[in-house]
């Protein structure tokens, strides 16, 4: 269980609120306590919130395959099931998710993992332990939150002094209560067995109930307060049987048909969809689950929090948005949004009419809509369902070759046919089955930021950008919109039949804020390049090979005009301000490159960065956008910021070495680098591979590296001796025993964000776990803060 800000055990008559989180498939509580944890100090709303009122505990539900790791005593030779000595529950396999009885001890077989959450929640509800608890909360995401719902179908109707909610976040399947389901399951006869149906449920626990029938059964769930939690870009799938295929495709579709079969119990149940994939540790702290989890009824009045707000998905979305963040004004139709003018109303079939799917969101707008296509360099954009957006896209080789295909998460690739990235191989290859497979594979997987795709074959995920080496075989693409990128190298020319000019400055920079120069020439290194020609209007675009640029697959790309004779006034999305005309350098005042193309506006360039979560954002030369934490120091005059904006000639997009700077004004932090952990104080972000020498020199392993948070990496650092531990690049941990070189620390930032530690957790999304080349240190003081 958790402890308090004393690192000691909390006092029970603090205790307001208790949360019992449900481990996944990897038997890793303490990957769920530390998500956990991270998600409670990011609530800033109410005072009172905090590890001295909130106890979190995570049981640990193991099984026979954790005998040899330590977890549970066991003495091999001692006869069939009698080899576990101590009195540890332990289940076969993941029979734990669906209410079985426990396998050891071999002289206690009859306990039910429902009969421990059972045992648990009244626990939580004692009053003569807890006298001032005024809510439990029983969580679980992906195989725990399968076990939550499964448990809320035949769970224990408990009699309770506080009330219980029990929130469900991305479970791979839903247990169904009748005998039909959405999708034909001739085929697959096991379609209702126990835990997709209620067909051969052989558990004692429930079994009275299940005997009364299904309507018993939806009944006892319906009793129960639930909060659904939808991640909106986990479109994944781990099914092993047919059963979940007969309700949908993916976790997207089973969730919808789930609660279109079972509609949420209006005033009982809540429903929040949040932008986040299967992220445990982000659906936690997202504005929907600090109000699910820490927030309603903290105070034992019954009250709700806000969260997301607006606009409502259906009939059982949350019903508690933030007034304040309601969108009064609705666009209405016939229009023009970020260069695109409305064209009616269109039939959609299967295949879609536009093939690409951008996103599936809860906040859609046209205006949205319209700027992440137009910000991605396409033309045409469609919106279906009230909540989806989609662009046509083509992607094959050589069709496809320098355009950009857009990942349903929203990060942006740059397709090369016969381009192959030496080394870098994540892992063994992968067969999705399509291009475009291959790449939304890569756009999934954490520090993924390349592919090689062999057509109907293979496809290579790379973790970066090797020597280019040319096959015909390949088909490559290239991130150049996401969490990372590498610097890169621009030429531009264009021309009229009057005049010519060259653009020169410096190039787009890479995320970790490196950069290159361009002139107007074209670069030899470059991988692709893209002519245009209308009449006597002529472009070329050279890439290099590491470019972190985005490239507008249009007929036409825009010359940066000089004019000053036109007006800057310009109306900018809700919640975002101008700051004004800022200087830029070689050392980039807004370090991140989001595009640069001919569609360029400070509206189109402020949704872009406030996508991708940045507070500021600015237009430059014209036809860049740029992001940042920070407003850029130095200010300089209005007439400094004179360039026309490519998509836009009444409006100025900065200048030469010139921003044009906007701020979102409702922007929130989302990504944190806590300062204890523990035995553990954060002492700074260093630089790491200064001529080839690792600052931490021992590379530890913390096991998956699809779930590495800061604490598994300082647990490891912890069992091998280490008093000096960081984490670098999502998922790397190393250790020392000697202190880092005063000299390797970044200087000239006290934030180790701003410092270039700000690569997200590969198993937490709001924990920093370093940075390209930048390790974020923590050293042991030796005190602890969990148990």
């Amino acid at each position: 269980m958790s402890l308090n800000s004393s690192s000691k055990r909390p006092d029970p008559t603090q205790l307001k609120r208790a949360i019992i989180v449900i481990h996944g498939l990897n038997r890793d509580p303490g990957t769920y306590m530390s998500n956990m944890l991270s998600a409670l100090a990011q609530v800033k709303s109410h005072p009172e919130v905090s590890t001295d009122s909130v106890a979190i505990l995570a049981p640990y539900f193991a099984n026979g395959d954790d005998k040899y790791t330590g977890y549970y005593p066991w003495v091999n030779g001692s006869g069939a099931g009698k080899g576990a000595i101590s009195s540890a529950l332990v289940w076969k396999g993941s029979q734990w998710a669906s209410g079985a009885e426990n396998q050891y001890p071999s002289t206690i077989t009859t306990v039910s993992s429902y009969y421990v959450l059972d045992q648990l929640t009244q626990y939580f509800d004692n009053k003569t332990l807890f006298p001032n608890m005024n809510q439990i909360v029983v969580a679980g995401h992906s195989l725990g939150a399968q076990t939550v719902q499964r448990y809320c179908e035949v769970g224990n109707a408990l009699t309770t002094n506080s009330p219980v909610v029990y929130w469900i976040g991305n479970p791979n399947s839903f247990g169904w209560m009748t005998t039909d389901r959405p999708i034909d399951y001739s085929s697959c006869s096991t379609y209702d067995d126990w835990r997709d149906g209620l067909n051969g449920y052989s558990n004692s626990y429930g079994s009275a109930l299940v005997s009364s029938g299904r309507p018993a059964v939806l009944r006892n769930y319906n009793s129960k307060k639930i909060a659904y939690a939808r991640g909106t870009f986990d479109l994944g799938d781990d099914s092993s049987t047919c059963a979940p295929y007969t309700t949908g495709v993916n976790r997207n579709e089973r969730f919808f048909n789930f609660i279109k079969a079972f509609p949420p119990v209006k005033g009982f149940t809540t429903v929040d969809y949040v932008a986040k994939g299967h992220d445990a540790g982000g659906m936690f702290a997202s504005d929907a689950g600090q109000a699910r989890l820490f927030l309603d009824n903290f105070d034992g009045s019954g009250s709700k929090a806000f969260d997301f707000g607006y606009p409502r998905i259906q009939d059982g979305d949350d019903p508690y948005p933030d007034p304040a963040k309601s969108s009064a004004i609705a666009p209405t139709s016939p229009g023009t949004f970020s260069g695109m003018t409305y064209q009616g109303c269109y039939s959609d079939q299967n295949p879609s009419a536009l093939s690409l799917k951008s996103y599936s969101r809860d906040d859609n707008t046209i205006e949205l809509c319209t700027a992440t296509c137009a910000a991605s360099g396409y033309r045409i954009a469609g919106l279906e369902f009230g909540r989806e957006m989609a662009a046509p896209t083509a992607i094959s080789c050589p069709a496809s070759d320098a355009t950009i295909f857009t990942a349903s998460d929203g990060q942006t690739f740059l397709v090369e046919c016969g381009i192959d990235h030496e080394a870098g191989d994540i892992g063994n290859p992968v067969y999705p089955g399509t291009f475009a497979a291959c790449v939304s594979q890569c756009a999934s997987t954490s520090g993924c930021v390349d592919v090689s795709y062999v057509n109907n074959g293979p496809c290579y995920l790379k973790s970066s950008l090797g020597k280019v080496l040319t096959n015909s075989g390949i088909w490559g693409a290239k991130l150049v919109m996401g969490t990372t990128s590498s610097s890169s190298s621009i030429a531009v020319f264009s021309s009229s039949a009057s005049s010519s000019s060259a653009a020169s400055g410096p190039a787009p920079s890479s995320a970790n804020g490196s950069s290159s120069s361009a002139t107007g020439t074209t670069s030899t290194a470059s991988s692709s390049s893209i002519t245009a020609s209308t009449g006597s209007t002529s472009a070329s675009l050279a890439i290099t090979s590491s470019s972190s640029l985005i490239v507008t697959p249009s007929s036409s790309i825009s010359s940066v005009s000089s004019s000053t004779s036109l007006t800057t006034s310009a109306s900018l999305p809700s919640g975002i301000i101008a700051k004004g005309c800022y200087v830029d350098g070689n050392t980039r005042a807004l370090a991140t490159q989001i595009y640069s193309n001919s569609s360029n506006t400070p509206s189109l360039c402020a949704t872009a960065c406030q996508q991708q979560g940045h507070k500021y954002s600015g237009t430059e030369y014209g036809q860049e956008c740029w992001c940042g934490p920070n407003l850029p120091i130095t200010a300089a005059t209005a007439s400094d910021c004179s360039s026309t904006c490519a998509g836009d000639s009444t409006q100025k997009c900065g200048g030469g070495f010139r921003l044009s700077v906007t701020e979102d004004t409702t922007w929130q932090q989302k990504l944190f680098a806590r300062a204890s952990y523990g035995t553990w104080n954060l002492m700074s972000c260093y630089q790491d591979n200064v001529n080839s020498q690792r600052t931490l020199p021992s590379s530890v392993a913390v096991g998956d590296s699809s779930s590495v948070t800061i604490a598994k990496c300082l647990d490891a650092c912890a069992a091998k001796g280490f008093r000096y531990c960081g984490a670098e690049y999502y998922r790397e941990c190393y250790g020392s025993a000697e202190q880092p070189a005063d000299s390797l620390a970044v200087s000239g930032y006290s934030d180790p964000l701003l410092a270039g530690c700000n690569y997200a957790c590969s198993g937490n999304s709001t924990e920093a776990c370093g940075g390209a080349n930048k390790v974020l240190v923590y050293t042991n003081n030796g005190t602890t803060t969990q148990e």
